[in-house]
């Protein structure tokens, strides 16, 4: 069973509305701030990144990943979250089928390929990164302090 479902279109259409800048993919210039959300307390530099993302023991793979699950879990047990996606450079946005199947399919992003999705609450756009980094953008800072609070709790960082 697919982890998310198409919206109705009176949803799509205030998404839209809200979300204008990812009708154009224009992220960087759409939003008025940016940050990250990372397994690690600073950005990497080229030899960091060889020696802690080449070289992870099992133990630590599994630790970095029951961080992650934690923070999608809190997220969709907390927050409307709606996937996007792009069809014949169409945005289509989808919802959740049920929450365990959103957490699953977030905790599979390496696999199964990377996925973003809006917080309309939080005028928030997520995005998954390949470098245990993912990007949100967003439009009022004061509207995060939930967000950065689980990010703290499941044991990430906010950069």
């Amino acid at each position: 069973m697919r982890s998310f479902k198409g919206v109705d279109l009176k949803t799509t259409q205030n998404l839209r509305k809200q979300f204008p800048q990812l009708i154009d993919r224009l992220c960087d210039d759409g939003f008025n701030y940016d940050s990250r959300v990372c397994i690690f307390d600073h950005f990497l530099n080229a030899q960091e990144a060889v020696e802690l993302m080449d070289k992870v023991s099992l133990e630590e793979r599994t630790k970095r990943d029951a961080s992650w699950h934690k923070f999608y879990e809190a997220i969709v047990n907390n927050f409307d979250i709606f996937i996007i996606k792009y069809a014949r450079e169409k945005l289509i946005f989808k919802s959740p089928r049920n929450n365990s199947l959103a957490i699953k399919r977030l905790d599979l992003m390496e696999s199964a390929g990377y996925i973003s999705f809006v917080i309309p609450v939080l005028d928030l756009y997520y995005e998954q990164g390949w470098d245990a980094t993912h990007i949100v953008y967003y439009q009022e800072p004061n509207k995060l302090e939930c967000l950065k609070s689980i990010v703290k709790e499941s044991g990430l960082y906010w950069l």
